[in-house]
């Protein structure tokens, strides 16, 4: 912003603090199964990004992520992608949380609902349906969330530069 005063001299202040100067954003990618046609949302770690940022900047890291997330999205047809900026790292987090339909564990322990103990029944439920993925999902599984942790490093590192 810019302030002229009487003497016609022009005094710049500073539009951007620390605290505004970087968003906290992720990238969200909507998708569909090219094999079962099963839509779902893939939603990436949260790393900074400048404040403003440009079109062209935009772009870039949507571009620039979704070649680093290609193990992911390979047999996947992209509907829609887009980035989300937050001020605070914890607004982002909700966000990812929302998106990504995960119960937030962080609450006050004194409103933690009391966890459920499962039936007999249910737990034999669930030992089956554990048993239903095949050895070849569960090792593409952690192969996926291996490549998926080494990303998410490099965007951390990348992000101390």
């Amino acid at each position: 912003m810019q302030k002229t005063d009487s003497n016609n001299t022009t005094t710049t202040t500073p539009q951007n603090t620390l605290k505004t100067a970087i968003k906290h954003s992720f990238v969200v990618f909507k998708v569909k199964d090219k094999y079962f046609g099963k839509e779902s949302v893939i939603v990436t770690g949260i790393f900074n990004t400048p404040d403003p940022l440009t079109t062209d900047e935009e772009y870039m890291i949507l571009d620039d992520t979704q070649a680093k997330c290609h193990a992911y999205l390979f047999d996947k047809n992209i509907l829609e992608r887009y980035m989300m900026r937050f001020d605070s790292y914890t607004e982002a987090s909700q966000e990812k949380e929302r998106i990504s339909n995960i119960r937030n564990t962080t609450i006050e322990s004194s409103q933690k609902p009391t966890p459920k103990t499962l039936t007999k029944e249910e737990q034999e439920q669930a030992i089956k349906e554990l048993k239903s993925i095949t050895p070849e999902e569960w090792e593409e599984a952690k192969r996926l969330q291996t490549e998926y942790e080494i990303w998410e490093n490099e965007q951390k590192r990348n992000n101390q530069k």
